[in-house]
């Protein structure tokens, strides 16, 4: 039981006993159903409240988000891109609910040898938000449209961070559409993720109302090892709770995202033949290390562990990560994607 659902059970269980009270009580039923009326109106104010999105998602790209924008099906993607038109492409995908800022101490040295593509997942950072579902097939035909607005051609290499890892690992199952190279996974999500009661109509809604401020908090903090030199980015990460749209986008992705990592998709991408590379940080406490274990272990991907290292060790340790990356890439591949 988690603590959201030992909040619940307080709120249900304190509405019970009041209404206990009210019908065996009478000469306490006034103020039993008083004190009901005051804490349902509580209850209708909280989320009001706690609400920061007051702002549009264009006002906010312009005061915080740096980088180009194109038009895509369901509405304006931000994206910045990087290096030589004649280099490999190297598309970057974003862990939840992150920014692509959050590769912003590997793109420029990655631009020296590849053509590197940063994007906002549809509704975080400076994409609009969607108004379908938000799940690995979305994000999936929102990289295959992105590269073919930009005329840009394959084989793509991807380096996935975190739940972006199924979302890499969706798109091998669309060779027709999208020629894949080599994948780098960053602190790969591999199971499915309890996501209750977030799964629940309307109870979803409402906890997000409540929480999702300190939910952010916990994401941001868990992510870093290191809590230093994050002032900038911390600016960016927590500027998307204003934007309207954005606890759509957050509760969207976590319903239909997370509940869908599966080992499956990194077995299917096995049998595709993409080569794989897995690297994870030690110091890790977002993603259990069993996860990249269990990947190295079953399907012989090649692991690093990079030392004090955390979720977002890409970021915390980029000299490392980038020459690992980079080394990766520039092997011979035995089986790539034609």
């Amino acid at each position: 039981m988690n603590r959201f659902h030992k909040l619940l059970l307080t709120t249900f269980g304190l509405i019970a006993l009041e209404l206990l009270f009210a019908l065996f009580f009478p000469f306490l039923r006034t103020v039993m159903l008083l004190l009901l009326a005051v804490e349902a109106f509580a209850l209708i104010l909280l989320p009001i409240l706690k609400n920061k999105e007051n702002k549009s998602r264009e006002a906010v790209r312009e005061k915080l988000y740096d980088g180009k924008t194109i038009q895509l099906d369901h509405g304006i993607v931000r994206y910045k891109l990087s290096g030589d038109g004649n280099s490999p492409v190297l598309i970057m995908i974003n862990g939840f609910p992150m920014p692509l800022d959050i590769w912003e101490r590997n793109a420029p040295d990655l631009a020296k040898n590849y053509r590197v593509l940063q994007f906002d997942l549809w509704g975080f950072g400076g994409s609009d938000t969607a108004s379908v579902r938000c799940d690995a097939d979305l994000y999936g035909d929102q990289i295959i449209q992105l590269v073919h607005k930009l005329k840009l051609k394959g084989p793509f290499h991807l380096a996935a961070f975190s739940i972006g890892c199924t979302i890499a690992g969706r798109l091998a199952e669309r060779s027709s559409e999208f020629k894949l190279g080599k994948i780098v996974l960053i602190g790969p999500v591999v199971r499915p993720m309890n996501i209750s009661p977030y799964h629940w109509p309307i109870i979803g809604e409402y906890l997000t109302c409540l929480f999702i401020g300190q939910a952010m908090l916990n994401i941001f903090g868990g992510n870093f090892f290191y809590k230093k030199g994050l002032e900038k980015f911390r600016g960016l990460f927590f500027g998307q709770l204003q934007v309207k749209g954005f606890r759509k986008a957050w509760l969207s992705c976590y319903r239909n995202l997370f509940p869908a990592a599966s080992p499956h998709i990194y077995k299917a991408l096995a049998e595709h033949g993409t080569p794989v590379m897995i690297l994870s940080g030690r110091e890790d406490r977002i993603v259990s290390l069993d996860d990249s274990r269990l990947l190295q272990r079953e399907l012989g991907w090649p692991l690093t562990l990079v030392e004090n290292g955390g979720h977002s060790v890409q970021f915390e340790c980029p000299e490392q990560v980038n020459a690992e990356i980079d080394q990766f890439l520039k092997e011979d591949a035995v089986c790539l994607n034609r």
